[in-house]
């Protein structure tokens, strides 16, 4: 892993500062595109370790990440120029055409149409879609793209991101801590 060297700096800055390194470290991690921190593990071993308590890391570091996945939703937003000029159709010169020209015209409307019904599903549902997707660790990253670039509005996305990164890292926090506790029961 490219970040490996990293993990004994983010313990010992986990172990000085504790609850505050929490969020400063989910931040960090969930800011950074398309290349993941091990914070999922740092999550999984910090309240069994450190003994901290699993309630508070994972709001925090719901909190924090929530916040980090802003850059991919900025990134979109900004993009969206970008992504047009690349994806926008040149004209091509006109070869003979096996096909009407009317077909060619309703095969673009269809197209058309298809495109803007999946865009209102999408904007529709894409409040709960952030929060299931908050559980896929490497597609989180595009679904925030996709959402500044759709000009999802951001208090939506910040708040869906938080809700389904804090429900992640409870689970990831309380998780160590029942296994140990089933494991030392048996």
């Amino acid at each position: 892993m490219v970040f490996e060297a990293y993990v004994p700096a983010l313990k010992a800055f986990l172990e000085k500062f504790t609850y505050a390194a929490v969020p400063a470290i989910g931040f960090l991690s969930s800011s950074t595109i398309f290349l993941p921190l091990p914070f999922d593990a740092i999550i999984f071993v910090s309240t069994p370790l450190l003994g901290l308590n699993p309630f508070l890391v994972g709001i925090l570091a719901g909190i924090g990440a929530g916040l980090g996945e802003s850059t991919g939703y900025f990134a979109g937003y900004g993009g969206r120029k970008v992504f047009t000029k690349l994806f926008r159709k040149k004209p091509r010169k006109r070869k003979k055409e096996i096909v009407s020209e009317s077909f060619q015209r309703e095969v673009e409307r269809f197209k058309k149409i298809l495109v803007e019904s999946f865009i209102s599903v999408m904007k529709k549902h894409l409040f709960f879609f952030i929060i299931l997707a908050c559980f896929i660790p490497f597609a989180f990253d595009f679904i925030g793209i996709v959402s500044g670039s759709l000009r999802y509005d951001f208090k939506k996305f910040l708040l869906a991101a938080t809700i389904g990164k804090s429900v992640r890292y409870l689970l990831l926090a309380y998780v160590p801590l029942a296994s140990i506790s089933l494991l030392t029961q048996g």
